[in-house]
Parts: C-alpha cells; sequence; structure tokens
C-alpha cells in the first residue's frame, strides 16, 4: 500500500451550512462544496455523460461561493484545478447516465475584499472539529 503525504498548506473544514461553488468558465459545474481553508476548496457536482468536459490542472479559472441562507456571495476567485475524479459507487448518489465527480481546488491571489470575505465565510459557517 502506498501512502502520500499531505500537501495542502491549510487545514480544510466542511462547511456546516449548505454552500455551493460555482466553477466558471464551466457553469455547468455547480456543486456543494465539502471542505475548504484559506487556499481551497473540495466540491462536488453532477456528471452527465457526453455533456461535462473533463477539468485539467493547467488552466486558471475562476470560482464563485454561494450560500443562500445568509444571502453569502463571494465572486470571481482566482483558482486552478488540482483534481477532479469520479466518486465511486456508493459514495455518492448514483443514477444511470448520471455520476457525482469531486473537484479539488487551489485557490489563486485574493484581492483583499475576497480575502476577508473569506476569512468571514470560515469564521461563521465551518465545522472546526472535522478537519481534512
Amino acid at each position: 500500500m502506498v501512502t502520500t503525504s499531505e500537501q495542502r498548506r491549510s487545514t480544510r473544514y466542511p462547511a456546516k451550512d449548505l454552500a455551493f461553488a460555482l466553477l466558471k468558465p464551466y457553469c455547468d459545474k455547480l456543486g456543494q462544496i465539502k471542505d475548504i481553508s484559506h487556499t481551497g476548496l473540495a466540491f462536488e457536482y453532477l456528471e452527465f455523460d457526453g455533456f461535462t468536459d473533463k477539468l485539467n490542472g493547467h488552466e486558471q479559472l475562476k470560482i464563485d461561493i454561494i450560500m443562500t441562507p445568509e444571502a453569502f456571495y463571494l465572486s470571481q476567485i482566482p483558482c486552478q484545478v488540482v483534481y477532479d475524479a469520479t466518486i465511486p459507487y456508493g459514495q455518492s448518489m448514483f443514477v444511470q447516465g448520471v455520476h457525482t465527480r469531486r473537484c479539488g481546488l487551489q485557490f489563486g491571489e485574493l484581492s483583499q475584499d475576497q480575502s476577508a470575505a473569506l476569512n468571514l465565510f470560515l469564521e461563521k459557517h465551518i465545522v472546526r472539529s472535522m478537519a481534512f
């Protein structure tokens, strides 16, 4: 069995409230945030056979973080894909023709306003007792 060391610079925590990530320019990549930190996040989205383009790690993208109960919206965070993988059957919703994928993102350089908003999100909307 091969083990790999943790490569994240910051501990990731699950969101305690329902929060979503929208990856741009692929607006078909909208999914629930599974964990988040100051340096990145992971979210799960549905992949429809023959519809979703696979993500690669070379492209500079933008992500929006959306949380409706608090009307929280953080826009245009620069990011890069670290991984984009199919979630195995039994670990997520699985219907014929629809698969769930998990995408890990590393944030790029944030503006002061984006950094302050992300800090506010992390202060109010994560579960600190469950680190990843």
